[in-house]
């Protein structure tokens, strides 16, 4: 455009400035169209070419982006974000573990000693069932009460103890709550034979009985003038219950018979074998007889019985 004066320079306004990426100041080039539109000049160097055009420079400049961070610093970030948190993971890890190991000793201690009292009550109970009462392998039929031994006499007191303990002086000791083995667990009794042979065994009413070892006392009898009866069987752990059950039988009979009874127990004969038929058949192993042998009668042997007359 130009008038009087000369030629007139336009400015036109300009688009808005391009934003860049870089941290250093960016020059632009004019597009073909920004030059026809007149508001773009030439830098210096290209004015030197031009003198007689005037120019002017647009510089546009962007600010600095920011750097991006490098790896390593990144990493390092991490892990220092991770350690407490790291620190933090460890630490309930740790306690739980050391609750759960204090639990197992506690718990472990009471299964020991739990079991370490039953072993302890246990062991007291046996001691004290071993001491205060006599096994049922040991059936001791004595009895302070039926007195000394006399010349040719059995005080009555006859010990069928299978223990390997020694004799002990003076009253033996006297049991309680005890229970004899049952007769059906039982197959022989303790023989007192031949010690007993010859020898006298007296009844708890001072009545007598003649010992004879390996006899059947069977045959004619003495007070009948038949043979020998049996009146009555009874269970008898050994010989001296036996002589026992003869002299109940007698001092019981005279409520029923009068002071002069017909029926009287005179000889006993005990089986020491509990597992016979004949024991099943009668129910006992204690023969309580009517009469007493004749004197021309040597009775029928046997090696598990014994005889007692009456004397």
């Amino acid at each position: 455009m130009s008038d009087a004066n000369g030629p007139q320079a336009v400015y036109m306004s300009a688009p808005e400035p391009v934003k860049h990426d870089h941290s250093y100041p960016q020059v632009h080039t004019a597009t073909a169209t920004q030059q026809d539109q007149g508001w773009w000049r030439q830098p210096p160097q290209q004015q030197q070419q031009h003198p007689e055009t005037p120019s002017t420079t647009y510089l546009a400049t962007s600010p600095p982006p920011s750097q991006p961070p490098r790896q390593d610093d990144y990493q390092q970030q991490q892990q220092q974000q991770e350690k407490p948190t790291a620190g933090r993971s460890r630490r309930p890890n740790w306690l739980l573990a050391a609750v759960t190991g204090l639990l197992g000793v506690i718990i472990g201690g009471a299964i020991v000693a739990g079991v370490l009292g039953s072993m302890l009550a246990n062991r007291s109970s046996s001691s004290s069932n071993s001491g205060g009462a006599t096994p049922a392998t040991e059936c001791k039929t004595a009895d302070p009460a039926r007195g000394t031994p006399g010349s040719g006499t059995s005080n009555g007191t006859s010990s069928t103890s299978t223990s390997s303990a020694p004799a002990t002086t003076g009253t033996p000791a006297m049991l309680t709550n005890y229970e004899a083995a049952n007769w059906r667990n039982v197959s022989t009794l303790a023989f007192p034979c031949p010690r007993l042979q010859g020898s006298t065994v007296e009844a708890m009413d001072g009545t007598r009985y003649r010992v004879e070892c390996g006899i059947d006392s069977i045959g004619r009898g003495k007070e009948t003038p038949f043979d020998m009866k049996d009146i009555q069987s009874v269970v008898a752990y050994s010989f001296e219950d036996c002589v026992r059950s003869c002299a109940s039988f007698n001092k019981l009979s005279t409520n029923v018979q009068g002071a002069s009874p017909a029926m009287v127990c005179r000889t006993v004969v005990w089986r020491r074998r509990m597992d016979e038929p004949q024991f099943f058949d009668t129910g006992g192993n204690c023969f309580l007889k009517n009469a007493t042998r004749a004197s021309d009668v040597k009775g029928f042997p046997c090696d598990v019985c014994m005889s007692g007359t009456l004397l």
